[in-house]
């Protein structure tokens, strides 16, 4: 028994803290260790837009010679609220409308009449994404 003490005596003279440490507060990631920003458009975005709007604007939204404009630079992106990009996917426009540049014509809801209004907003969200 004398022994026992003796043995918790030295322990705790050369290790025991008096007080029972403070607790650790929990580890705050870094930003260089959270997980990467999610881009403003969406995976269902990016697959709606490669779907249908891909076949004229390209993949990555910079346009084919001959059809689509590129949509990472557009003044029409650029300056257009959501709402009106969606109105405007809505209607599409005409060949010879005065606004068209390009003489290729912008079928309502990029020629895919099953695409739904809240699928056009995905889409003008990966919009927004290719134009930041």
């Amino acid at each position: 028994m004398r022994l026992a003490l003796l043995v918790l005596v030295l322990l705790c003279a050369t290790g025991c803290p008096s007080e029972p440490p403070p607790p650790r507060p929990s580890p705050r990631p870094t930003p260089s260790a959270a997980a990467p920003a999610t881009p403003v458009g969406s995976e269902r975005g990016r697959a709606l837009f490669q779907g249908t709007c891909a076949v004229c604007h390209g993949p990555k939204g910079l346009g084919l010679p001959g059809l689509g404009k590129d949509v990472t630079t557009s003044e029409l992106v650029r300056k257009s609220s959501d709402d009106e990009l969606v109105a405007f996917l809505v209607r599409g426009r005409a060949a010879d409308h005065p606004d068209n540049s390009t003489g290729v014509p912008m079928p309502p809801r990029g020629g895919n009449a099953s695409l739904s209004d809240d699928d056009l907003r995905e889409i003008v969200a990966h919009l927004r994404w290719f134009s930041r």
